[in-house]
């Protein structure tokens, strides 16, 4: 990723423009994929932790 442009020409409105959103953009998805994967990991702790819940094991074992 060369932040200089390849020339010596100086960029347009709308190349600078373009290149802020692309940047922009990549940014947001970054962040939602990290999100996402910690939402996950917070879902999937507790069922590794704890055995699922299951009433006619209970029923079973009162007995």
């Amino acid at each position: 990723m060369n932040d200089q442009p390849e020339s010596n020409t100086p960029r347009t409105h709308a190349e600078i423009v373009a290149e802020a959103r692309r940047r922009r953009e990549a940014a947001a998805l970054r962040a939602n994929l990290g999100r996402r994967k910690a939402q996950s990991r917070e879902r999937s702790e507790p069922d590794d932790l704890t055995p699922p819940h299951d009433p006619r094991q209970k029923e079973t074992t009162c007995r």
